[in-house]
């Protein structure tokens, strides 16, 4: 025996709770961290604060208060020629500006000010007022910093690397030399490799087969490259360049090229033109 319960508007019901949660989250978490109506005069008349726990909390006391009270002479100065230019171009006014908290953390801040009801010919009122939206973009800055300064680091390894290489193969060796990514991508070359191929340095640095010779001939050098990554090993090949349009026969030696950390980094090559 058993009984049957038609549980379709509960299930119904709790699946529009989530979503309604869902759609809560999203707009608290898009709310700014203040909220401030100030006058055109630069005084604060109202203070909406979302999130208590924030280290730059303007008091309550602070209404009744200028700017210029407030803030520190170069942020109130900023804040002010925004305030105005709000109301003046009747748009929006975005800027971004530090600060350091009474604890002494340094924050990232983006701020938004918007006039509101701002006369059409800019003449200024005593009803004149403004919402200036504060966002905490710290997390972000802090984000954007690191990679840029992995990047730099990146940059900076790859060079040596390369400088290193060349110095043992020899930059200016008399036969043409190159280095390659694992990606196809030059990242040096001699001037012999550039004659060959009739290129400046600068015109191969960061170009791939494809971009400087025939589709053809760029695809059996990129299948020599993978085969020489895939085995792991030295290989030698008869293969075509091109130098203004007509072909350059060559013996080129390709072989693996590893970084510090022995991992796989790109190929090598040294080529000798035949006849």
């Amino acid at each position: 025996s058993g009984t049957l319960t038609d549980i379709t508007w509960r299930k119904h019901t709790q699946r529009l709770q989530q979503v309604n949660h869902r759609r809560t989250n999203a707009l608290l978490k898009s709310l700014p961290e203040h909220v401030i109506c100030v006058g055109r005069d630069g005084i604060y008349r109202r203070i909406i604060s979302s999130n208590p726990n924030f280290a730059i909390v303007f008091p309550k006391e602070q209404v009744g208060a200028s700017i210029y009270d407030v803030l520190q002479l170069e942020t109130a100065d900023q804040r002010m020629v925004h305030l105005q230019r709000s109301f003046v171009l009747h748009r929006p006014q975005i800027h971004e500006y530090q600060t350091v908290s009474a604890d002494g953390q340094l924050y990232y801040l983006e701020e938004s000010v918007v006039a509101i009801g701002a006369k059409p010919n800019g003449a200024a009122t005593a009803e004149d007022e403004a919402l200036i939206l504060i966002r905490d973009i710290t997390p972000y800055k802090q984000l954007e910093a690191a990679l840029l300064a992995s990047q730099i680091e990146l940059q900076q390894l790859e060079r040596r690397f390369v400088d290193r290489t060349l110095k043992n193969i020899g930059a200016e060796f008399r036969y043409a030399t190159f280095l390659k990514r694992i990606g196809g991508n030059y990242i040096s070359c001699n001037q012999a490799f550039a004659k060959l191929v009739g290129r400046s340095m600068y015109e191969i640095f960061g170009k791939s087969d494809y971009d400087l010779f025939s589709s053809k001939i760029a695809e059996t050098l990129a299948q020599h490259d993978l085969s020489v990554m895939n085995l792991e090993k030295m290989l030698d090949f008869d293969e075509i360049f091109e130098r203004n349009g007509q072909p350059r026969w060559c013996l080129v030696v390709r072989a693996p090229l590893y970084d510090e950390g022995g991992q796989l980094f790109g190929i090598c090559g040294t080529a000798v033109e035949m006849g």
